[in-house]
Formats: C-alpha cells, structure tokens, sequence
C-alpha cells in the first residue's frame, strides 16, 4: 500500500479550497484509506484564537510582519500537533493551505522580506507537503464569488483588501511553486467545480497509483 502523504491545496482567495479539499476527503473515505483534513491555521484550539485575531478588525490593525507572526504560530501548531501526529499513524493529510500562503501574502502581497518569510516557514513548519496542488484561476473570479457567497460584511480584513492583493497572492503563489523541491500541480480552477474535482483525482491516482473515484 501507498505509504501516507501530506496533500496541499492552496490558492488565491475564492478558487474552490474548502470544496475541493471536503470532496477529496470524500473520495479517501469512500475508497476506506485513513485521511484527515488540516484546515492548517485553524486545526488546534489556539490556532483558531490566532486566526481570529488576524482576520477580523480593520486592514491596519496588523504590519505584515505581525500577520507572518500569527500565522507562523498557529502553522507550528498545526504541524507539531496535528499534522505530524497523523502521518506518523500512517494516515494521509490534506491540508487547504500550505506553507506557502505566508509567503504570498504577507511577502508577494506586502512587500515585506520574502527570503525571511521562508526560513520563519520552515522554522514553523519542519514538515512541509509532499505534493502540491495550486488551484489557479483570475482574481477577479475568486472574488466575485467570495463577495457573492458573504457579502460585503462578511468578508475578513485580508477580502475585504480586493482583488489588487489576490493579483500579488497569485503570482507570489506561482513564483514560489517553482522553487519547490517537491511536485506541485497547477489545476485550473476555473472549470466546472466537478471538472476540477475529477482533475485532481486524476493527478493523484496517477502519481500514487490510487483508485480514488469521483464523488461529483
């Protein structure tokens, strides 16, 4: 049998995560192989707490270095205490968000130092994914959805931002997947959300010899 990998799937805002990432685990659940999914910032109790505080109050509450901070803390928790632990039960992780959100935002997006937002990623997060999969699509599009799906109040600090800030997560999110020692895989977000389902699927039978079937 596979041995268990650590799955990411991350994005811009508004490209389908949470969707894709609760199909997928369907189709592991249907096939009977071990799997938990990570929602990485939010998967420990104070993670949570960290979350909250970097997503709610105005734009200026946080410096970008702040934001790197508390997202660096809630990933160190993530990974020692969740996502390590599971792997090391032999059971697979997929994880809707990765290391590399940091990067693109509080870097790309912000401007503050990308090369030290990289060694504090690897300092939070001593294991990384195995594989990659970037959901990518046109910023506009992600938004659009996301202010269709909360309205204007809903959205948080980072949404609330507009599409200018997802143009720079987008393309901090591509420059820094090439850099990956890993594999990673660009899935076209912008199809149908049962496309994309079947897209990934395909990428992960084929690379891990799985039999996973489409729950869409």
């Amino acid at each position: 049998m596979q041995t268990a990998q650590y799955l990411g799937i991350d994005s811009a805002d508004g490209a389908g995560k949470d969707f894709q990432t609760d199909l997928l685990f369907q189709a592991f659940q249907a096939a009977h192989i071990a799997c938990v999914v990570v929602n990485e910032p939010k998967s420990t109790a104070d993670g949570k707490t960290l979350y909250d505080m970097a997503t709610t109050g105005e734009a200026s509450r946080w410096s970008g270095f702040a934001e790197a901070c508390l997202w660096s803390a809630a990933r160190n928790k993530a990974n020692l205490e969740f996502i390590q632990p599971a792997l090391a039960k032999g059971t697979w992780v997929i994880a809707h968000r990765t290391p590399l959100t940091t990067i693109a935002y509080q870097g790309y997006g912000r401007g503050g130092d990308i090369e030290l937002l990289r060694q504090m990623q690897y300092a939070a997060a001593p294991k990384w994914p195995d594989y990659f999969m970037l959901l990518d699509q046109d910023p506009a599009i992600g938004m659009a959805r996301k202010n269709l799906q909360k309205g204007a109040e809903g959205l948080d600090r980072f949404e609330k931002e507009g599409v200018g800030l997802q143009i720079k997560v987008r393309e901090g999110l591509l420059a820094e997947a090439k850099l990956l020692t890993v594999p990673v895989t660009l899935i076209d977000a912008s199809q149908s959300k049962s496309d994309v389902h079947h897209a990934i699927l395909a990428e992960l039978n084929t690379r891990f010899g799985l039999a996973l079937q489409p729950v869409i």
